[in-house]
């Protein structure tokens, strides 16, 4: 996970330069992933499976409850329209409505103070585990963010874009790790018919067909997905990013290819923010 993460913020690093300067140099963008950035991107390795994890586990508790998104991105939707500024406000908002009686006021206004600071506090929970996604990568590779920090200005510049819809789409990942698995097998076979074939033996256990196919299929499937996911995926999201914070650099820099992706891309989606988040 630490190799291909370090493979994605060079990645990026290295599209990120290409695309402000018309210049692309792999070899600053890997030295810097594997020194000063490589601490936060052990610790992107580290958080950011079980970050997923919590968030889907949270978004099925709201589904099932009949409250939650269908979004799993936003499972923290339902907080939201019950969550105000802080909890003086939900103090002061929960005792307008709590009417004139005083004794009932003061008896109902701590545990309602406390129902919303419950939900303010599950919001915040919420924002920093979705700040927990690929996207962070990329923040690291291009501006030298913490993981963090590189989530949260991913996702504020697609919110200010309103590319959550297109962001959250995993077509492309799905893709990839589709081709993993096919080349995870493939390798697998290969591994069988080296075995049976030429007689190799890779393990002392008495199934060598299946253990040499899943020996074969794990190591495919690990470089097949360091490679597609870490390359590939890194130059598709990075790609992203810049198109939405940089759209104008790129313009300058590669007219041509930018006005192809002008074309593609639908005018309802391209609209240029002159104040974007960098």
């Amino acid at each position: 996970m630490v190799i291909k993460n370090i493979i994605r913020v060079s990645v990026a690093g290295a599209i990120g330069s290409w695309w402000m300067n018309s210049e692309s140099n792999i070899s600053d963008p890997l030295l810097r992933a594997c020194t000063s950035s490589l601490g936060t991107i052990c610790f992107g390795s580290l958080v950011g499976v079980p970050a997923q994890a919590i968030s889907v586990i949270g978004y099925c508790l709201c589904w099932g409850s009949g409250r939650g998104s269908h979004d799993k991105s936003h499972w923290t939707s339902a907080l939201n329209k019950h969550v105000p500024a802080n909890s003086e406000d939900s103090g002061k908002q929960e005792n307008e409505n709590t009417g004139n009686d005083g004794e009932q006021a003061q008896d109902a206004v701590p545990v309602r103070t406390l129902g919303g600071q419950i939900r303010n506090f599950l919001w915040r929970v919420g924002r920093k585990l979705q700040a927990c996604n690929r996207w962070a990568y990329t923040y690291i590779g291009m501006y030298n963010y913490s993981f963090i920090e590189g989530g949260e200005k991913a996702i504020q510049l697609f919110e200010t874009r309103e590319w959550m819809d297109i962001v959250r789409d995993n077509l492309i990942q799905n893709n990839l790790l589709m081709a993993s698995i096919v080349i995870g097998g493939s390798s697998g076979l290969v591994s069988v018919v080296v075995e049976e074939v030429d007689g190799y033996t890779f393990t002392s256990l008495n199934q060598p067909i299946v253990t040499s196919f899943w020996i074969g299929f794990v190591l495919g499937f690990i470089l097949s997905n360091v490679l597609l996911l870490g390359v590939v995926g890194s130059a598709v999201n990075t790609i992203l990013v810049c198109f939405a914070a940089h759209p104008f650099e790129f313009d300058r820099n590669h007219p041509r290819l930018s006005r192809e992706m002008r074309e593609v891309w639908s005018q309802q989606v391209w609209e240029p923010d002159p104040d974007p988040v960098g």
